[in-house]
């Protein structure tokens, strides 16, 4: 009896530390690359705030089945290469603050990404071919980084918050578009071809309100 109890409490631990070793945090590493040793459990990788330089097929493809949220913030990545992420269920993933100049490609990962973070990154062109093919995301952040902004529902029609802070608008192709966003899109107070361009958040009626105009924003409803 003490040799079955001994074992079912080692298979206990064993399960215990595997669901541990569901979150990795590496960050403030210096790690100039991903590291090949992460455990195949993982659902979480943190990566922030290291030297990581790149992103090759090698670092995530065929590896990680269970990972659904990667964060690369605050590294120095310049690239990511084409057909990454292959293999797993990636839902989250946050590239904000590193040094991309174009959107990269993940098709790999069209059918379950719903959170795409770009912001602060020296991104000034979307192609309508960047994102068309992420038909289930939900939140994109592109703050910080876009000088003209296009109607972007008509390529993800499942979007629900858009996050446009910081981005240095000077032209939108149509406001209209704008209240088709169902339920959030942060502007900040971003200035679009002389026009003053604010929204009125209402949590009833999501972002009914959303216009530009030359007169003052009305003030917030309580």
């Amino acid at each position: 009896m003490k040799i079955h109890h001994l074992l079912w409490l080692l298979v206990c631990l064993a399960n215990f530390e595997e669901r541990l070793c569901g979150e990795v945090n590496l960050r403030f590493r210096h790690l100039t690359s991903v590291p090949e040793d992460i455990t195949h459990n993982v659902t979480s990788l943190f990566l922030d705030t290291n030297d990581i330089k790149g992103i090759r097929q090698t670092d995530f493809n065929e590896k990680y089945q269970h990972l659904i949220w990667v964060s690369l913030k605050l590294n120095r990545i310049t690239f990511i290469e084409s057909g990454c992420f292959k293999g797993t269920i990636l839902e989250r993933l946050q590239l904000n603050s590193i040094k991309l100049t174009s959107i990269p490609d993940l098709r790999e990962v069209s059918n379950t990404l719903t959170e795409l973070y770009l912001g602060s990154n020296p991104i000034t062109t979307i192609r309508v071919d960047d994102l068309s093919y992420l038909t289930q995301l939900n939140i994109l952040g592109l703050n910080g980084i876009l000088s003209t902004l296009h109607d972007v529902t008509q390529l993800m029609p499942s979007l629900q918050v858009l996050d446009l802070q910081q981005s240095p608008l000077n032209r939108c192709c149509s406001n209209l578009w704008l209240k088709q966003i169902q339920h959030h899109i942060l502007l900040g107070s971003n200035l679009v071809a002389r026009e003053r361009l604010f929204a009125v958040v209402d949590k009833g009626n999501g972002f009914a309100h959303v216009k530009c105009s030359d007169a003052e924003p009305p003030p917030p409803q309580h």
